[in-house]
């Protein structure tokens, strides 16, 4: 519509006259007895027709470029669109493809393979973490199984209390799982530094719950030494 250069024509009359010629009013807005109109278009072929206090140009050529840069909901059935016209999006239009040949530079691609090279470098990254995923499990298998050696007996239980070395608190519960699988019954107390923080995990089996043993008071003991 910008560029089909539809001449704006602005009138103004009475609020009444103007609702009942087809201006569109826009809601929650608050309008005098006067009003001012905006048409753009032909005569009997408007391309829009509003009750407006904008849009001061002769013609929607001198709007220039139009870039919509937002979309959101204001209320219930109410949403917000931002743009930016003329000069500003010009502007706009200048940064962001400074920023997109900057991008290919990084990337070392041309300005029109940026996305399916991030894809690409997404797809990599994807396959590359899932390896590592796989690594540290492998790992804490293998330390798990050096950690079966430091099971003690205390009072016919079966214990294995160590400080591990793992990523994240899913290996250590997964050690857990482990632990129960290995020995069917017994109590298991982990202790890790992730990211610097303090991590704790203990499980006791089921049969050893039923004679009163109990993982949430046990955890609770150990935890004060780190002022957990």
């Amino acid at each position: 519509a910008i560029l089909a250069n539809y001449p704006v024509r602005v009138e103004e009359s009475s609020y009444k006259e103007a609702v009942e010629a087809g201006a569109m009013a826009l809601f929650g807005e608050k309008y005098g007895d006067r009003v001012r109109t905006v048409k753009l278009g032909y005569p009997n072929e408007e391309f829009s027709f509003e009750l407006c206090g904008g849009m001061h140009v002769r013609w929607t050529s001198e709007i220039g470029l139009f870039h919509i840069i937002s979309e959101s909901s204001v209320g219930a059935g109410l949403r917000r669109i931002e743009a930016v016209t003329g000069r500003a999006a010009q502007r706009l239009v200048q940064a962001r493809l400074v920023e997109l040949e900057r991008a290919a530079t990084f990337l070392g691609c041309q300005p029109g393979e940026v996305d399916r090279k991030v894809l690409s470098l997404l797809d990599e990254l994807q396959s590359s973490r899932k390896e590592v995923v796989r690594l540290l499990r492998s790992l804490a298998q293998r330390d798990f199984e050096l950690l079966l050696d430091r099971v003690q007996d205390v009072n016919g239980v079966q214990v294995l209390a160590a400080q591990v070395e793992v990523a994240d608190e899913s290996a250590m519960r997964e050690m857990c799982d482990w632990f129960h699988e290995k020995l069917g019954s017994g109590v298991i107390v982990l202790g890790a530094a992730i990211n610097r923080k303090p991590r704790l995990v203990a499980a006791v089996t089921p049969d050893l719950v039923k004679r009163g043993l109990h993982a949430g008071r046990l955890i609770q003991a150990v935890a004060q030494v780190v002022d957990g």
